[in-house]
């Protein structure tokens, strides 16, 4: 069994190199920037993030952590109807991180064992299918659900096995 992390990833790990592609994308010094551009360099850094969480979402495998909030839980409707990204999500309710009390224990199983990994098959999509550069954008909803079917896929790859491991 894969080690669980206290913290499988943080926007904030990104926040530096999502600021220079931004800083070049809309020609802007670091010292010029707002609190809306520093609001969406951060949705830039994690929108990975969100993806990923979009995905816990709609798949039903939420912790309990957000099951007893109401306002995460019509948030998460929201997020499950295409009413709003997995990135808005993970800002207003998760702080721009993905804890293991942010998934199902199912889901932090796998995640366990395979995020680590993710940001690569994330980036492969982002360069190969969205012709784009992960951090130099916030993807759409159709962005997502072109993504979507990636990781149904290594969900099923990574836990085909699971019943052995519980022998």
């Amino acid at each position: 069994m894969a080690e669980i992390p206290n913290c499988f990833d943080k926007a904030e790990y990104y926040f530096e190199d999502a600021m220079k592609c931004y800083c070049e994308l809309y020609g802007k010094n670091e010292a010029d920037l707002t609190d809306t551009d520093r609001e969406e360099i951060m949705k830039y850094a994690g929108n990975h993030i969100g993806f990923f969480i979009a995905w816990v979402i709609r798949r039903d495998r939420l912790g309990s952590m957000h099951r007893s909030n109401p306002d995460a839980m019509a948030a998460a409707e929201k997020v499950k109807k295409g009413e709003m990204l997995g990135i808005d999500f993970l800002m207003e309710y998760c702080d721009g991180r993905l804890y293991p009390e942010d998934m199902s224990d199912e889901t932090v199983s796998f995640a366990a064992r395979f995020y680590e990994r993710y940001f690569r098959h994330y980036s492969d999509f982002v360069i190969r299918k969205l012709n784009d550069l992960p951090l130099e954008f916030i993807g759409s909803w159709e962005d997502y659900l072109a993504f979507e079917p990636t990781l149904d896929r290594l969900y099923k790859n990574v836990t085909k096995f699971d019943h052995l491991d519980k022998k």
